[in-house]
């Protein structure tokens, strides 16, 4: 095995006060992953950021009639707090508002414009009177916006495009040896045999300014897309302090794992890799693809079986419940990639669990158990994201063995590899 890994997931909007219990489940769970790996002797490079320019950031600020980077910022301060209470370890080192981050950015746009692949014509765009700003096509459902609900209308205006066709042929054909789910190789061919050029500007004030006046513009977009601003990070996270390149070919790594939502698989997924290839055409990067694996994981859905929803008043805030009993409950509802109901009566059975595994650490003896071939099981699901198994061994275990008063290099051991999963139970067992 490659003794460094890096390990990617896809970084949020900050358009909500907190993080839900979606977030806390892809992120817990890959933070297992990470904690597995080290555990095995790797070492992981585990970054995280915040995608600030969405959309539901600027509606959210309009709602509360606040100024837009005052909501973005506090929100993050919000995540950031969530995820330090979660004990997860991902290594904040961006955000997209950040002027060392919009200046890449920018920087980026001015490339494709000076290489022939950034262009402005006057055509259709999808426009919503509410939101006040251009949709791409994938933000439309059903002729409505994917935001607000409302009526979507075709206007013609001057806008910036990207030539992203000129990379079709190459985005198809490197698909036959990327390690990408089947499924997501099918949605990437479909939406690449219809590909459009890429519409990059957006007729907003919140956003990653078009680095040119208005003069040489000649059109009414003042930003770039939030898409544009997200098909990149992956690059400056390996650099993320340098102020004289995007990133330096001696610091760059290509993302061996790559974890993100199913509605991602092609308008970022697909974006991602053309700025990819673009950049490594010209020099700046040592890879032609980002990504060496993908993978989606699943959603965790009220226990009715609808999807999680304010308007709805059935979400589960993290906050409400005790870090270790969430996060192993939320790895033992199913297997990563699939969908699962949330449940609060059957989330006591981990703090039953937890109490049972206190209990059990509390005595010594002399006693052993075959913690290898334990440590081989867990190991084995972990490689394949089967956390819910790694649940119910630890669970089997605690049943099966807790009569016995362990030695302290096994009970050692055993601490030290349910924190994996577990990232504070260590401190449960000094408190007890």
């Amino acid at each position: 095995m490659n003794n460094s890994k890096y390990i990617l997931v896809a970084f949020p909007y900050p358009s909500g006060s907190a993080l839900h219990c979606g977030h806390a489940f892809s992120y817990g769970l890959i933070n297992s992953y990470c904690n597995y790996l080290r555990h095995k002797g790797c070492e992981v490079f585990q970054p995280f950021g915040y995608d600030v320019f969405g959309e539901g950031t600027l509606i959210a600020a309009n709602k509360q009639k606040r100024n837009v980077y005052d909501v973005a910022n506090e929100n993050i301060n919000n995540f950031r707090n969530q995820l330090k209470r979660l004990n997860l370890s991902f290594e904040e080192l961006l955000c997209t508002h950040e002027a060392s981050y919009v200046k890449w950015t920018q920087w980026i746009f001015t490339k494709l414009l000076e290489h022939g692949l950034a262009y402005k014509k006057y055509g259709d765009i999808n426009w919503c009177d509410i939101c006040s700003n251009i949709l791409s096509n994938e933000q439309v459902v059903d002729g409505k916006c994917e935001r607000c609900s409302s009526n979507v209308i075709i206007k013609q205006t001057n806008q910036w495009y990207v030539k992203i066709t000129e990379y079709k042929q190459k985005l198809i054909d490197n698909l036959e040896w990327l390690d990408y789910p089947e499924s997501t190789k099918k949605a990437q061919r479909n939406f690449l045999e219809n590909l459009q050029d890429w519409s990059i500007g957006r007729n907003k004030s919140f956003g990653t300014p078009i680095p040119l006046n208005d003069e040489q513009n000649g059109t009414d977009n003042k930003t770039l897309c939030t898409m544009f601003d997200s098909s990149w990070y992956y690059i400056r996270y390996c650099d993320a302090n340098n102020e004289n390149e995007l990133c330096a070919k001696d610091k760059y790594k290509q993302v061996d794992l790559y974890c993100l939502g199913s509605e991602l698989t092609c308008n970022h997924l697909i974006y991602a890799r053309f700025i990819s290839m673009f950049l490594y055409n010209i020099g700046v990067i040592s890879s032609e693809e980002p990504f060496k694996s993908v993978i989606h994981n699943g959603k965790v859905l009220a226990e009715d079986g609808r999807k999680m929803s304010k308007s709805l008043n059935n979400v589960v805030n993290p906050n409400d419940y005790d870090p270790d009993e969430l996060l192993f409950y939320l790895a033992f509802l199913s297997h990563f990639f699939d969908d699962s109901k949330w449940s609060d009566n059957n989330i006591s059975g981990i703090k039953r669990f937890i109490n049972r595994f206190k209990e059990w650490m509390s005595r010594s003896g002399e006693d052993t158990i075959n913690y290898d071939k334990f440590q081989d099981t867990i190991y084995k699901y972990s490689e394949y994201f089967k956390f819910n198994k790694v649940c119910s061994e630890f669970m089997s275990l605690v049943n099966k063995e807790r009569t016995k008063n362990l030695n302290t290099e096994t009970k050692d051991k055993l601490i030290s590899l349910l924190e994996v999963y577990m990232p504070g139970i260590k401190s449960k067992i000094r408190e007890k």
